[in-house]
Formats: C-alpha cells, sequence, structure tokens
C-alpha cells in the first residue's frame, strides 16, 4: 500500500489503541470515542498532505474532520469522567456547522 493510505491506517491504529486503553480502564466505548477522536484529528492533519492541498485554500475537509474528532473526544471523556453533555442541543449545532462548512464549499467551488 502507497502513501496515499496512511491517514486511513492512522485512524485505525488510534481507534484499536483507545480502545486498548479503555479495556485496561474499564471503560472500553470511552477508549474507543477517544481513540477514533484522536484519529480523525490525525486524518484532520495527515490527508492534506497526502493529497498536496494547501490548507490556506481549501481548510474545509480538515476543519470537519478536526470537529468530528473533537466531537468524539468530547463524548469519550464524558463516558470516561461520568459528566453529562446535553448531546441534544450539541448535535443540532455540530449538524448546523456542518451543513454551513459543505455549503461554504460548493460556494467556494463555484467561484
Amino acid at each position: 500500500m502507497g502513501e496515499e493510505g496512511s491517514s486511513g491506517l492512522v485512524f485505525v491504529a488510534f481507534m484499536f489503541i483507545g480502545m486498548g486503553v479503555g479495556y485496561l480502564l474499564g471503560n472500553t466505548a470511552a477508549g474507543l470515542f477517544m481513540g477514533m477522536g484522536v484519529g480523525f484529528l490525525a486524518m484532520a492533519y495527515l490527508k492534506p498532505r497526502e493529497k498536496g492541498i494547501d490548507l490556506r485554500r481549501e481548510p474545509w475537509g480538515s476543519a470537519i474532520l478536526a470537529l468530528v474528532g473533537l466531537g468524539f473526544i468530547l463524548g469519550g471523556a464524558s463516558l470516561l469522567l461520568g459528566f453529562e453533555i446535553p448531546w441534544d442541543k450539541l448535535g443540532g449545532v455540530f449538524l448546523i456547522l456542518m451543513g454551513l462548512a459543505f455549503l461554504a464549499m460548493a460556494l467556494r467551488r463555484r467561484s
């Protein structure tokens, strides 16, 4: 496999590492979520470099991956530490932000 697939492999690696850490801590789901979050953050960093994308011109894909990653990390931390997150509100705001980001990408490509 060439360098093209390395960001996907890094995501899977962090997912399994997080799951293993979660298993050791007695909360596999929390570890899995946090590992996936770190994996999404790693993809946000690595994927543009694999494809030669200038983040100053096209930041949206990496921004979306980073937001998803932060959401998974926050969700895993809430499971591990036992604090409540109003997911109905945060989920709605997140979906609106995702929609706006896709709209911005579409409008930017037209110009």
